[in-house]
C-alpha cells in the first residue's frame, strides 16, 4: 500500500471529524442535550448540518451518472429537490411550533397518537436509517478501493468506527459540527472540479454543439407534450417537490430555537441545494 498525499488528505479529515466531534460534544447531561443540544445553534449552522445531512457521496455520484444517462430527463425532475426545501420553509416551518424540542420522529407522533403509534413510527424510522448508511458505508468501500487499491478490510474498519465513534459518544453536537467541515468541504471540493472539468474542454463549442444536437438536452423536445416519456418528467417533478421529513431533517427542525429560524434555514438550504445539483449538472 503505497502512501501518498490522497491517503493523507482522507486520513487528516477522518481524524478531524473525530477529534472536533467528540471535543464538541462534550459536557452532555442528558438525552435531550444529547439528541437535540440546547437549542442554541445558529442559522448558519443549522444551514451546514441540513446541506451536509441531505448531500451525500451517493447524490454526487448518482447526479452524474444519470445526468450523463438521461440530460433534462433528469435534471428537471433533480430542480424539484430544491423546490421541496421552499414548500417546507414556507409551508411546514410555520406549522411545527409545538414539535420544536421534541426528541424525534416517534416522540411526535407519540405525543398525538398514543404510544403504539410511536412505536410503529419508531420502527419505521429505524429501518431506513440502516439503508442510509449502509449507501454511505458502501461510497466510502469505493473511495477506499480507489485510493489504497486492494482494500484492506481492517482499514475500513478503522474508517467506519470513526465515524461511529463520535456519532455516539458526542450526539447531535458531534454531528453536527462534523457537518460543518462536510459543508465546507463540499463548498470547497465541487467548485473545484467543475473549474478541472472545464479546463479538460478543450472549447466551448463542445458545450454548445452538445446542447444543440444532443436529445437529452433539448427542452423543446423534453418539454414536448407528444413525448412519450413528458409525462414521465412531469410526475417525477412533482413527486420530488414531495417534502421529505426523514428523521434526520426532523431532528434539524426540532433542535432549532423558534419557527422563523427553520423558516430562514431551509429557505438556505434549498438555495445552496439547487445551486449544487446545476453545479453537478454543470460539470456533467
Amino acid at each position: 500500500m503505497k502512501f501518498d498525499f490522497d491517503i493523507a488528505v482522507i486520513i487528516a479529515f477522518l481524524l478531524l471529524n473525530l477529534i472536533f466531534g467528540l471535543a464538541s460534544g462534550r459536557g452532555i447531561k442528558n438525552i435531550r442535550e444529547y439528541a437535540i443540544g440546547n437549542r442554541n445553534f445558529s442559522t448558519a449552522t443549522i444551514v451546514a448540518t441540513i446541506v451536509a445531512t441531505w448531500i451525500f457521496g451517493s447524490v454526487v455520484s448518482l447526479n452524474l451518472i444519470e445526468t450523463y444517462n438521461n440530460g433534462l430527463y433528469f435534471i428537471i425532475p433533480g430542480i424539484a429537490d430544491g423546490i421541496s426545501f421552499f414548500i417546507i420553509a414556507y409551508f411546514y416551518a410555520p406549522r411545527m411550533r409545538e414539535f420544536l424540542g421534541k426528541l424525534s420522529v416517534a416522540e411526535a407522533m407519540g405525543s398525538i397518537y398514543g404510544t403504539n403509534v410511536r412505536i410503529i413510527t419508531a420502527v419505521s424510522g429505524i429501518i431506513p436509517a440502516i439503508g442510509n448508511i449502509a449507501i454511505q458505508f458502501s461510497i466510502f468501500t469505493i473511495l477506499l478501493n480507489y485510493l489504497f487499491g486492494e482494500l484492506n478490510i481492517y482499514v475500513l474498519v478503522f474508517s467506519s468506527l470513526i465515524v461511529i465513534t463520535y456519532s455516539t459518544l458526542g450526539g447531535i453536537k458531534s454531528v453536527t459540527f462534523t457537518d460543518m467541515i462536510q459543508f465546507f468541504t463540499f463548498g470547497v471540493v465541487i467548485p473545484m472540479m467543475v473549474f478541472l472539468i472545464w479546463q479538460e474542454i478543450n472549447s466551448v463549442d463542445e458545450i454548445s454543439n452538445i446542447l444543440t444536437t444532443n436529445p437529452l438536452f433539448d427542452y423543446k423536445e423534453v418539454l414536448n407534450i407528444e413525448n412519450p416519456r413528458f409525462s414521465g418528467v412531469i410526475f417525477l417533478f412533482l413527486f420530488f417537490m414531495v417534502p421529505g421529513l426523514d428523521p434526520a431533517l426532523f431532528q434539524r427542525i426540532t433542535m432549532a430555537k423558534s419557527t422563523t429560524q427553520i423558516t430562514r434555514a431551509f429557505i438556505v438550504s434549498g438555495i445552496i441545494i439547487t445551486c449544487f445539483y446545476m453545479l453537478i449538472d454543470f460539470a456533467e
